[in-house]
């Protein structure tokens, strides 16, 4: 009898995890479409920032990436600070530079004052003199329309804060599960802030005004945690300025991408870099959504465990399943850029089998005191 009730919970929490995707559906749909941009000539000085730590294989791609940038060159500076780089990372920015490429100037700066990202972009943002600054990371690459779309909706609607999407890449069946995994994540951050509760953001493609970074302390209220510079820095924008003075910009001109990452080792510690910013946000919208998905992935391992004891179990399972396939399908149909949606459906089912084991590990080994990132032990 207990074991019945236990088969029908499943497809319950199932049902309740797919509530909570349609109102992110449902908040992606209400998010605004940028204005044309075809005509529009931007006023706005920018300055990109880009952290780098051992990104000696993927720092001049990114500068190239940038200086193809749709901008005018003369409101546009790239500065990129070297976070104590153990390769030559340091080397090969100063040589970009001395190549004199057509496009923006380009600083290439050395962190003096300390060690972390937070730390080399503060840097960074202190020697900005853009009134719009974005960050992005050296192992990205920037579509030429980046900064113009981006702007064009600071120019038409003037917030503090813009956040944007970011795509991975990659040709393996294992980089394209995590591609699956991103587009959901953006589509949950998309959402969030069509409902005006904006809430998850990624450094990777974020922009803001520099004097406000200031104003608010920049990232000196956790700059004691290792990772977070994206969500910290919003949930402080969110504290001063409110919910409305943060806008996502919904479009694939304006998304950067960058490659999945190729191993499971590095893919885990990044993934317990990712857990440690959410138990320490204070995000109702993120706290519930991070539980109602850790809990049912936990039910459905341990539920499809318990079946080999308990046969009747499986159905509810089953239910589950199923319910969970068709909303998450769904979702990444919408949110998902063309990559995403080919042969989805064919790339959903094996990944849920992967989700219900991945997901209960990477949550409990979030619970570690430290872990490894770019060649360095962090502590949470």
């Amino acid at each position: 009898m207990h074991m019945e009730v236990i088969s029908y919970l499943l497809p319950a929490l199932a049902c309740v995890y797919g509530i909570w995707i349609g109102y992110c559906s449902i908040g992606w749909l209400r998010l605004q479409e940028v204005p044309d941009v075809r005509d529009h000539r931007p006023d706005t000085r920018v300055s990109v920032v880009v952290a780098a730590r051992n990104e000696a294989n993927n720092i001049v791609g990114c500068l190239d990436a940038l200086m193809a940038l749709d901008y005018p060159f003369d409101l546009l500076e790239v500065i990129v600070v070297d976070d104590h780089s153990d390769d030559n990372t340091w080397q090969l920015a100063n040589e970009f530079v001395e190549r004199k490429v057509p496009g923006p100037v380009v600083k290439v700066l050395r962190a003096t004052n300390g060690t972390g990202k937070k730390q080399a972009l503060t840097e960074g943002i202190l020697a900005a003199g853009g009134q719009l600054v974005f960050t992005t990371d050296a192992d990205c690459r920037t579509p030429p329309q980046w900064l113009r779309m981006m702007v064009r909706v600071y120019e038409s609607h003037h917030p503090r804060m813009m956040l944007g999407t970011v795509r991975l890449e990659g040709k393996s069946a294992f980089q394209q599960w995590q591609s699956l995994e991103m587009a959901g994540l953006m589509g949950v951050t998309g959402g969030m802030a069509g409902w005006g509760s904006p809430s998850l953001a990624n450094g990777a493609n974020i922009g803001f005004e520099r004097q406000a970074f200031l104003d608010v302390g920049g990232y000196g209220s956790h700059m004691d945690k290792a990772s977070g510079d994206d969500v910290f820095l919003l949930g402080a924008f969110k504290k001063s300025y409110g919910k409305k003075s943060i806008r996502f910009v919904k479009d694939p001109r304006a998304t950067v991408a960058t490659h999945a990452i190729p191993g499971w080792s590095d893919f885990i510690q990044q993934r317990i870099r990712w857990a440690s910013k959410i138990m320490a946000m204070k995000d109702f919208h993120i706290f519930f959504g991070a539980i109602l998905v850790y809990f049912l992935h936990l039910f459905l391992l341990t539920t499809v465990l318990l079946s080999v004891i308990w046969p009747g179990m499986l159905f509810g399972w089953l239910m589950a399943m199923c319910i969970k396939c068709l909303f998450d399908f769904l979702f990444l149909y919408l949110v998902g850029s063309p990559p995403v949606r080919k042969w989805l459906w064919f790339k959903v089912l094996p990944a849920q089998c992967l989700n219900i084991v991945y997901v209960p590990w990477s949550g409990l080994l979030s619970f570690r005191g430290a872990y490894y990132w770019k060649g360095r032990r962090l502590s949470k």
